[in-house]
């Protein structure tokens, strides 16, 4: 995404990559989750659907939903061109034919995909510091299990992003250690 965002803005434009740098159509449609879908790209890889309550009220999920497709994009073309998808119901129908499992892989590379195009190595790190940094002069360890939800939730600001997709940034970077689905 260099090339696309040179200046390393942050938070990264992902919208106007797509848009403007990209030319994708971004859509939003009313009451897409009804049909359990957050977004999906048509064949052409040009169009891009997405759910119109997140595109209006969620701007970080409608923003990670764009990187996400653009994985889908960049990672999955091949198979979505020849998907023949333009429509929701062959979306479904094209889901159902791939399979559960190959469906979750495609949807685990797109969601990291999507984590790193917004939350870059470097600037996650500097942020981290910086938010070690203010759980300390606050008087808080910043390895203190409960700094962590906070420092988390700090620095999603900074990338306009979830705390949750901070959380696993920070884990994949070997930042912070893995304490999810771990017996205390």
């Amino acid at each position: 995404m260099g090339k696309h965002n040179p200046d390393g803005m942050i938070p990264v434009p992902i919208e106007e990559i797509l848009d403007i740098t990209l030319g994708i159509n971004i859509i939003p449609i009313p009451e897409l989750v009804n049909f359990s879908v957050d977004a999906y790209t048509w064949s052409d890889l040009k169009n891009i659907l997405v759910d119109k309550f997140f595109y209006e009220k969620q701007p970080r999920r409608y923003r990670f939903t764009l990187a996400h497709e653009l994985g889908h994009i960049l990672l999955h073309s091949e198979i979505l061109k020849s998907a023949n998808v333009d429509s929701i119901e062959e979306y479904l129908e094209f889901v159902d034919s791939i399979g559960d499992e190959q469906h979750r892989w495609a949807e685990w590379q797109a969601d990291c995909f999507a984590g790193l195009i917004l939350v870059p190595p470097k600037p996650l790190a500097s942020k981290l510091q910086e938010a070690r940094n203010k759980a300390i002069v606050k008087g808080v360890s910043p390895d203190d299990p409960a700094a962590r939800g906070y420092m988390a939730d700090w620095i999603s600001d900074f990338f306009e992003v979830s705390a949750g997709v901070i959380e696993t940034r920070l884990v994949y970077d070997k930042l912070l250690p893995d304490t999810r689905n771990k017996k205390q």
